[in-house]
């Protein structure tokens, strides 16, 4: 009976001696402080100062990307500007900015133009031959991602469908007369198809152009003086002759006051002279 009245009495020191040690064995808390204001504008102050720094770089990067696949829509141009060639006893694509002397659209800096409009939905021009024949299906061909000027393509999405009225691309088509240039006659320094010159804002790039030459190669011109830049005309009715001289520079390499290079004259229609000579094989 003795030892019995003890066990209970025995549990009851071995718990309690358990409990005291568990509890002794909890950490200590800790008060825990956050970040203070100060600490706040700091971190924000250096994180803007790291995006100012590295903001130019990725804009850099961005462009040469861009302007590299602007590159490779001229490529796949200049292929569609072969395959028709071939088919078409080795001319080039012309255009009725050349064979119309007398037309309101008789400006060199039209030859952007894909297709005249007039409400004659067979109504396509220089390069855009190429798209009404099935030579080159894709629209966004025709059009710079560089490009933050007047002609984008989302503005011409609904024409490209009614054929109503003009269409205007990003590249800029060389003033060809229809049935009047061979390309295997071309000097090797001719540009073609360069990026827009119709006015400065078409002028895609700024800082220079991509430039498809006779032996359908992609060069860049390097434009950092302004040479092209400053050539250009401020809109659509102030076009002048200075398409012609930026021509002459991509075809020299240059800057340059001749209109060409040496052997291109007579291949291109000159609206400023009439009657320019057909160019036979």
């Amino acid at each position: 009976m003795r030892m019995r009245a003890q066990i209970p009495q025995v549990q009851r020191s071995v718990l309690g001696a358990c409990r005291w040690q568990s509890s002794s064995l909890q950490p200590l808390s800790v008060a825990r402080r956050g970040f203070s204001l100060l600490d706040l504008l700091v971190s924000i102050s250096v994180i803007a100062a790291l995006l100012a720094i590295i903001a130019p770089s990725l804009a850099h990067m961005s462009e040469a990307a861009r302007r590299v696949r602007c590159g490779s829509n001229l490529k796949q141009i200049g292929l569609g500007l072969v395959m028709w060639s071939n088919d078409n006893g080795g001319l080039l694509p012309g255009s009725d900015i050349a064979d119309l002397p007398t037309r309101e659209h008789n400006k060199p800096g039209n030859m952007m133009l894909l297709h005249m409009g007039d409400d004659d939905p067979n109504n396509w021009d220089g390069i855009g031959i190429l798209f009404a024949e099935d030579y080159l299906p894709a629209q966004l061909l025709f059009y710079c991602p560089s490009h933050t000027g007047f002609h984008p393509h989302d503005k011409y999405a609904q024409d490209w469908v009614m054929l109503g009225d003009e269409l205007v691309g990003n590249y800029h088509y060389r003033l060809i007369r229809h049935g009047a240039v061979y390309l295997d006659n071309l000097p090797e320094s001719v540009t073609l198809i360069t990026d827009g010159m119709r006015t400065l804002p078409d002028y895609n790039h700024g800082a220079g152009a991509n430039m498809l030459k006779k032996d359908m190669s992609v060069a860049w011109y390097e434009d950092s003086e302004g040479y092209i830049r400053d050539l250009l005309p401020g809109s659509d009715q102030d076009q002048h002759g200075g398409i012609s001289l930026a021509w002459g520079a991509m075809d020299f390499g240059v800057p340059t006051t001749s209109p060409s290079a040496p052997g291109v004259d007579g291949f291109f229609y000159d609206p400023g002279e009439r009657g320019a000579p057909i160019i036979e094989p």
